[in-house]
């Protein structure tokens, strides 16, 4: 279940629950997949939609508030899970709310950032999600003691006296660097990920 609950002008707070979060165990260590690999999921889902979303922001704002009280006319809704959607546009529609919320009012828009301020995550979530924090910080650390462990295998492997001992060096050495680089991918992943837009058919 998710609902994006609008906070402010171009910006809002998005609220999930799987229900398979109610039969996990209690420990946070015997879950697979970990909570921060399912943020890095939903975030996915999230910037496949971001760059429509914030078009169409722009494109209702500069409706004129007539039109927005139509709602039916305003909004193209087939579906019965738009049914949320239609009654908190017709509550509003008839009882009001922030004039942002209520009325197209372009002006009250911030500017249209570059596609990577838009799809930017670490300061969208994880700069506010403890999970996803906690995890990043974490993988630094791993990320740091396999480049500590991989340069003392590289000594290892210089210093050694015998061909398995320099051997045995050079293979970690090699595997602690792949794994650095791959640890390095996951980092990045909680401040940018790039979305070819195209894709969505």
């Amino acid at each position: 279940v998710t609902y994006a609950v609008p906070t402010g002008p171009g910006r809002s707070r998005v609220i999930y629950r799987f229900l398979r979060n109610y039969f996990l165990p209690p420990l946070a260590w015997l879950r697979w997949p970990p909570e921060w690999i399912q943020h890095q999921r939903i975030l996915r889902v999230l910037d496949s939609d971001t760059v429509f979303l914030h078009g169409q922001e722009r494109e209702w704002a500069l409706l004129h508030s007539s039109t927005v009280q139509d709602v039916d006319k305003t909004y193209y809704m087939p579906t019965a899970a738009d049914g949320s959607v239609r009654a908190l546009r017709k509550w509003l529609a008839r009882f009001g709310g922030p004039k942002w919320l209520v009325t197209g009012l372009s002006s009250s828009l911030p500017p249209t950032p570059d596609r990577r301020t838009l799809l930017d995550r670490y300061e969208s979530h994880t700069a506010q999600c403890k999970v996803c924090r906690g995890a990043l910080r974490n993988l630094k650390r791993l990320r740091h003691v396999i480049g500590f462990m991989s340069v003392m295998a590289f000594y290892l492997g210089l210093l050694g006296q015998s061909v398995y001992t320099r051997l045995a060096g050079g293979f970690l050495t090699v595997l602690g660097i792949t794994g650095s680089l791959i640890i390095k991918g996951f980092e990045e992943r909680f401040y940018f990920q790039p979305w070819d837009h195209g894709r969505n058919h």
